[in-house]
């Protein structure tokens, strides 16, 4: 995959927290598609690639329904990154066990975006 124009799918029912992370990764040349809902996330994901997703660990308010979205995609073949954002270190470490490649607390979730996709445009 070329490092121009990369495709991050971020599933959080947060709109401020979604916004903040479109910002930022829009700023290394990042195109970021947002789903509010997992039913949401299931529709895109199978109508489109994306070498990213950033999945929330409560969206819909329940860790079973993330968990089964994440389970979904690897099933499916996905070997893209997949970051878990959480503002709970449980749910995090539940998104590890499932497969997340790397998880972030959500107070720290720009903070953090920067230094793991930054390195990708240089």
């Amino acid at each position: 995959m070329s490092k121009v124009g990369r495709r991050v799918l971020v599933v959080d029912d947060d709109d401020a927290v979604a916004l903040m992370i479109k910002e930022t990764l829009g700023r290394v040349g990042m195109t970021v598609v947002h789903a509010p809902t997992i039913e949401t996330a299931e529709g895109l994901f199978a109508e489109n690639e994306f070498d990213a997703v950033l999945l929330d660990g409560n969206v819909n308010g329940g860790i079973s329904n993330t968990v089964r979205f994440l389970g979904k995609m690897r099933k499916s073949g996905y070997l893209g990154m997949v970051v878990g954002i959480s503002s709970c270190d449980h749910s995090n470490g539940i998104l590890r066990q499932h497969g997340a490649e790397h998880c972030v607390r959500k107070g720290l979730v720009v903070k953090k975006l920067w230094g793991l996709f930054n390195p990708i445009q240089a």
